[in-house]
């Protein structure tokens, strides 16, 4: 055996040394010791760790959502974050993130072989775009997601099913797409069930527009949300086009534009009103909430053609049973009952503007304890029900509060010039009653739906329960004489009838029981005649 020099062995070594420190990706940083004990920590799959590095790649990118102001992570601030989460939340993480990305690999694929196979220059050039596009985007989509500082957020960005719902949706978008270009591509995301691409190109642009709007409803998982309707992938939907044919789809679209000319007049004709007629901006927004409200509600009808609700006990609706909804259903006029809001809006708005001031306070007054019944939003409700009445029954609620206000005033003023305690004590006993029991009353009278009835409940149990008050007065007119002189002494006495506290009185009725108390009659103090003043 040779012997090696000592020598030529240094040599050899230090050759061997620089060779592996000039070997390609010898200059990357090793995963230090935190990382690899982070790995070990979270127990991750050798694939699990490939798809955390893939994450972690866009994360760190500071290129990607730069503009965006989007959060780039550094290596340890990565780390931080999936210590925080943990090993299951990780997992769930990696599990939402692969149907994306399958997704996404599903598109690159499709668009790569319909680019290679294409034939004019210009359509290879927008074919690319839109791929590098999309490619960019999910990148910046899933940044997005990461950029929050709270990691439960994170992680709620990413398992909340919109994320991958709005990627997976957007991916099938694509491939629609790219299907009706006519460019040839193969594989399970792009080969359509039904003939859809055909059933594309045999459709004008008013149809085109037609069904990508109803599409864009079926497919839409937050409409008619909570009432168990199926929400369509796109790809079932151009299933479901494929499998009805063109001749169907064509009535369908054709029952579908009968309805919008219809739906689209009524809606004009009420927006129209709202816009031109109404007056207060709040009202304005209120009364387009409720407009809007009804487009919810025939979006939400329209996808109801297309599923049967899990909710109720009957079998989902087959192509042909879909096709008779949509290209046959009938018209109803669903605007009825937003009209008759703005016509009570509009009714109000000049009501209130003819009121007198004092009526005008009366209203604020009402509209605050109503608002503080129900809630702040409650205020158009409470103009709804008054727009629901004619001026003159409008002009009637207020004057009653009008009355009691004034009547009130009346008696506290008698109340304060009276120097007779006696009789003072308890005329004052029965007004606090009176006083403290009419805001409950309000309440009672302003309840409920229905205007009509709110205004009869005003003419008989306020106008009773004013009644009542009067009674009071007119015992207080007759009972509390202005102060007498000091040392002045009373020659007779006057038997005086109390009307009943207000919590005896049944609703509805005035007052028939009375308190007989005797008082010391004053004759220099005495009014006019019986002593009862005028109401």
């Amino acid at each position: 055996m040779r012997r090696v020099k000592p020598r030529s062995l240094l040599i050899v070594l230090v050759s061997l040394l620089l060779l592996i420190s000039c070997a390609p990706g010898a200059s990357e940083e090793p995963v230090g010791n935190e990382g690899k004990e982070l790995i070990g920590q979270l127990k991750l799959l050798a694939d699990e760790q490939a798809v955390i590095d893939s994450i972690k790649k866009i994360l760190t990118n500071p290129n990607i959502g730069k503009s965006e102001g989007y959060k780039t992570y550094s290596d340890s601030a990565f780390d931080n974050l999936l210590s925080t989460l943990g090993t299951l939340k990780v997992k769930e993480i990696i599990r939402n993130y692969l149907k994306v990305d399958k997704r996404q690999n599903e598109v690159t694929s499709a668009f790569n072989q319909a680019i290679n196979n294409a034939t004019e220059a210009s359509l290879k050039e927008r074919l690319q775009k839109k791929l590098d596009a999309y490619i960019s985007s999910y990148a910046l989509k899933l940044k997005k997601c990461f950029s929050h500082d709270n990691a439960n957020v994170v992680y709620d960005a990413i398992t909340s099913g919109k994320y991958v719902d709005k990627a997976v949706s957007e991916a099938e978008a694509l491939l629609d797409e790219l299907k009706a270009t006519g460019v040839t591509a193969t594989g399970s995301a792009i080969d359509a069930t039904g003939d859809v691409r055909n059933v594309y190109l045999q459709l004008d642009d008013e149809g085109r527009k037609v069904i990508d709007e109803i599409k864009n409803i079926v497919t839409n998982s937050s409409i008619a949300l909570g009432k168990g309707y199926k929400t369509y992938t796109v790809s079932q939907f151009n299933d479901l086009l494929g499998t009805l044919g063109i001749d169907k789809v064509k009535q369908m679209i054709s029952g579908e534009l009968k309805r919008r000319k219809l739906k689209d007049n009524d809606y004009a004709r009420v927006e129209g009103l709202i816009d031109t007629k109404v007056a207060t901006l709040s009202l304005k927004e209120e009364l387009k909430k409720r407009l809007k409200s009804v487009l919810d509600f025939i979006n939400e009808k329209l996808k109801g053609y297309f599923s049967a609700s899990k909710f109720i006990d009957i079998p989902e609706p087959d192509s042909d049973a879909i096709y008779q909804q949509v290209a046959n259903d009938v018209y109803e006029p669903v605007f009825g009952s937003v009209e008759k809001a703005v016509q009570d809006i509009i009714n109000f708005e000049r009501i209130e503007k003819d009121l007198s001031p004092a009526q005008r306070e009366a209203l604020l007054y009402m509209q605050v304890l109503y608002i503080q019944t129900h809630d702040k939003s409650s205020e158009f409700k409470f103009k709804l029900l008054l727009g629901g009445l004619k001026a003159l029954e409008v002009g009637e609620i207020m004057d009653i509060h009008v009355r009691f206000m004034e009547t009130k005033k009346f008696i506290s003023d008698t109340l304060d010039n009276s120097l007779d305690d006696k009789a003072k004590e308890r005329i004052s006993r029965l007004f606090n009653n009176y006083v403290e029991g009419y805001d409950p009353k309000l309440k009672i009278f302003l309840a409920g739906d229905d205007s009509k009835e709110i205004y009869k409940k005003f003419k008989k149990d306020g106008e009773s329960y004013l009644m009542q008050l009067n009674g009071l007065k007119r015992t207080a007119l007759t009972i509390l004489t202005p102060a007498r002189k000091a040392g002045s002494t009373p020659s007779s006495t006057t038997s005086v009838d109390f009307p009943a506290t207000p919590s005896a009185a049944p609703s509805g009725s005035t007052p028939s029981s009375s308190t007989p108390v005797d008082f010391p009659a004053t004759p220099s103090a005495a009014p006019p005649g019986n002593g009862a003043g005028s109401t």
